[in-house]
């Protein structure tokens, strides 16, 4: 198997400098966590964001950035708790 094969396969980009660089995660990640939004929007923002971590973690096994994550989230929780439009577009605080 060759080497550029072998890294297709794990989902590895590999460039022409022999760098590798793991891909981003797939815009089908957010709809993977979007239940989450459902199931907690009852929940403190804190036990979305440990149950966010986890299940992100769990997805992709790496330390990634969750912080677009939560803001779906919460983007999510804000519309299912009937808030307005205007308010869900507001800039959030992600504690």
């Amino acid at each position: 198997m060759s080497i550029n094969l072998a890294a297709e396969s794990l989902a590895v980009i590999t460039d022409e400098n022999i760098y590798t660089t793991q891909p981003s995660p797939p815009v089908a990640a957010l709809l993977r966590i979007s239940p989450i939004a459902y199931f907690y929007s009852n929940h403190s923002p804190s036990v979305r964001i440990e149950v966010i971590t986890h299940c992100v973690r769990a997805m992709f096994g790496q330390e990634i950035s969750i912080e677009n994550f939560v803001i779906y989230v919460e983007l999510l929780v804000n519309a299912l708790n009937g808030r307005a439009k205007e308010k869900i577009l507001q800039p959030m605080q992600i504690p």
